[in-house]
């Protein structure tokens, strides 16, 4: 509550206790759930059957991302509309480099929710190259950390992962060595102390 009325909410705040066990049940075990469905109409079909939590590399479009985080952000998006204006099927319907209106449910919103890149604003496409290119000026005040850039092959190799049983194996043939080798050495330490002249 405190939050809230810093942000300006007048009363009481009150949590919606279904919502949140629906939101949890949806982004952990079905992402062909009815509030992704609502939001995304093809995902009941087409959609992950369960959420992917990889964070992706930097993609080019206007709604960037894994499903996972254009759900979260549709979601924040429709429950923050502030006004809505014109009927829409895709967000190039809605102008919105122009108007900063994306497209919720058909319709052209201005929202209080945003969804962007996180990666530095000294680093820009140029699109004249097809390239990343860094501005000179932006890169003395603003960090120009990124993501490597992958290529599709990257030689990893894959092992299986031992089973308890030969990890067992492997501790106590170990133990054993050591056991042996102890006593071995306390049997000969004498004979060797004496013949080579150690202290």
């Amino acid at each position: 509550n405190t939050l809230w009325s810093l942000a300006g909410g007048q009363g009481r705040l009150t949590v919606d206790r279904q919502l949140v066990r629906d939101l949890f049940h949806c982004l952990t075990a079905d992402f062909r759930c009815d509030h992704v469905v609502a939001l995304f109409p093809k995902a009941r079909k087409f959609g992950p059957k369960k959420a992917n939590w990889y964070v992706g590399a930097f993609q080019l479009s206007y709604e960037p991302g894994t499903p996972e985080q254009r759900f979260i952000y549709r979601f924040l998006a429709r429950a923050t509309i502030a006004r809505a204006q014109g009927n829409c099927t895709t967000v190039s319907d809605c102008d919105w480099r122009r108007t900063n209106l994306t497209c919720i449910n058909g319709r052209c919103v201005q929202t209080a929710a945003y969804l962007h890149q996180g990666f530095s604003p000294a680093v820009y496409w140029d699109y004249n190259k097809s390239g990343w290119a860094m501005n000179a000026t932006l890169a003395e005040t603003f960090s120009t950390v990124v993501e490597s850039d992958w290529s599709a092959d990257i030689g990893v190799r894959v092992v299986l992962e031992d089973s308890p049983a030969t990890e067992w194996l492997i501790l106590l043939s170990g133990s054993a060595t050591t056991v042996a080798f102890v006593f071995l050495w306390t049997l000969t330490k004498g004979y060797f102390c004496t013949k080579y002249k150690l202290a």
